[in-house]
């Protein structure tokens, strides 16, 4: 096969979307010439990268480095990879040298990249070699803003402009600064947590940073029982974006409660008349510290001023308890049955299974202080 005829190959691949590791494989074992394949794809290289599926591009790159200078070549192509991958680069296999690469070039690297690159970068914890540490950490002070828009703009970026949520991350970037002081930390220690269904998560320190959706019921019951908020704002009071700015104490999730811990846990908030519909193993954590406020400047302890319907409990739950991470479906229970809608979604919902053990305690309670009662009045 002529070296025009790979080359169509290829082009008609792109139309085809078939950029993935066996067009590779067939490629080279039908192109005849391997080397003369090597260079094609040699020199479309960043156009394979572009036109690749991203899940596949471990294998493709398996298959590929078996030829030739291929290995050699990705290697030195290693600023190429990130430019154009950016958060994708990590899927990478390490065998590739990527990150013994990057930090042998770290400073070089800070004039070719984009910015993206390297927050992407320090978003991988352990990436970075302490040797580099405040080189990148002087980075991400001087893009500080865009670095914060990065980290907590994904979901509200599906919906709104950069430009839309700019007056918000410029809000957000002082806030991360003043926690920063707070925990005695750099923008290097901010770690980003994997995304809910609806929200962009850091940690930094003993806090974590939420920013998502406008949530179901941002108004929601006060109780011992939900992870405290200090600070908690729903960003349409105050702003054209809709959505929700949460800053909470970080707790350890890592863990699987039992059914009967779930329960448990259910049965505390349902017998102060809440109703918890998004009951699941991702929504609980135990408590690293007692569940109230822990900052170091001064805090409204109003509960209004986070949505919250009651006031604070003289409760505390202490440190080890199990909480409620996840401040959205908290319902009363009374205005949960007026709403037939709502009903609908509780009734097919996994908590409807706690609904029914709850109900049965109630029950067997009822009937267990009947006889209690008859006993009584027979014992005069």
């Amino acid at each position: 096969m002529s070296k025009e005829e790979i080359v169509r190959k290829l082009k008609n691949s792109f139309l085809q979307r078939r950029i993935n590791s066996q067009f590779f494989v067939d490629l080279y074992n039908q192109g005849g010439d391997s080397s003369l394949v090597t260079e094609v794809v040699q020199e479309h290289f960043e156009s394979i990268l572009l036109g690749c599926i991203s899940i596949d591009l471990p294998f493709m790159l398996e298959k590929l480095c078996r030829h030739n200078d291929m290995y050699s070549f990705l290697i030195h192509n290693t600023p190429m990879l990130l430019k154009t991958l950016k958060v994708n680069f990590f899927k990478i296999p390490e065998k590739f040298q990527r990150k013994q690469f990057i930090n042998q070039h770290f400073l070089e690297l800070t004039q070719e990249l984009s910015a993206d690159c390297f927050f992407s970068m320090a978003s991988q914890e352990g990436f970075i070699e302490e040797e580099n540490r405040d080189l990148l950490n002087s980075y991400l002070e001087e893009h500080k803003e865009e670095y914060i828009s990065f980290l907590l703009g994904t979901q509200l970026g599906y919906i709104y402009t950069p430009e839309e949520l700019s007056d918000l991350m410029s809000l957000l970037t002082m806030l991360v600064d003043e926690i920063l002081q707070t925990e005695n930390l750099r923008y290097i220690d901010i770690k980003k947590l994997s995304s809910g269904s609806f929200s962009d998560l850091i940690e930094i320190g003993s806090k974590v940073l939420k920013l998502g959706d406008e949530r179901l019921c941002y108004h929601i019951p006060n109780d011992p029982h939900i992870l405290k908020s200090l600070i908690r704002v729903n960003l349409k009071d105050v702003s054209p974006i809709s959505g929700t700015l949460e800053v909470v104490e970080k707790v350890d999730t890592n863990f699987i409660p039992s059914t009967f811990e779930l329960y448990s846990l259910y049965d505390s908030l349902r017998s102060q008349g809440i109703i918890w519909i998004d009951i699941s193993i991702d929504n609980v954590g135990i408590l690293l510290k007692d569940n109230t406020y822990h900052y170091a400047k001064v805090l409204s302890f109003d509960p209004a001023t986070r949505g919250l319907i009651g006031e604070d409990s003289s409760t505390i739950l202490p440190e080890g308890e199990l909480v409620v991470l996840d401040s959205d479906h908290l319902f009363f229970a009374e205005d949960l049955f007026k709403d037939s809608e709502m009903y609908e979604v509780f009734r097919k919902s996994d908590a409807y299974y706690y609904e029914m053990l709850y109900q049965d305690k109630l029950k067997y309670q009822s009937f267990h202080q009947k006889i209690l009662t008859r006993i009584e009045k027979q014992l005069g």
